[in-house]
């Protein structure tokens, strides 16, 4: 069994775009434009993908207990630009030796977690 992506749910491609894209820094794999108001954007995570969804008759609410994790070469740096853009950036912490992190949440209001391994 090969894992092959995990799919969100936006309310506006644009600003989840702008938070995975420009300040996350993953590339556009694929982008589909279905129908008016339904549109797919794949981002490529090596050997798997994280899809956008946006359909603006879906409902877009996010478990509470749903977090997506990314390895980052330095929290500081992505911190700098998420608050700079107004994102609510969490305290950092270091669980274990070698290993910090930081939550944040997406424009959607899904956990995401950044680590950082020195």
């Amino acid at each position: 069994m090969k894992y092959l992506w995990t799919t969100i749910k936006v309310k506006n491609m644009e600003e989840s775009l702008h938070f995975y894209k420009d300040l996350l820094g993953l590339k556009v794999k694929d982008e589909k434009h279905v129908s008016e108001g339904f549109d797919l954007t794949f981002l490529d995570m090596g050997e798997s993908d994280i899809e956008l969804l946006c359909n603006e008759k879906m409902d877009c609410t996010i478990g509470s207990g749903v977090t997506i994790g990314f390895e980052v070469e330095s929290i500081e740096e992505v911190r700098t630009k998420l608050e700079k853009e107004g994102y609510e950036v969490g305290k950092e912490q270091s669980p274990e030796d070698g290993m910090k992190f930081v939550m944040v949440k997406d424009p959607n209001g899904l956990g995401v977690q950044l680590v950082e391994y020195r």
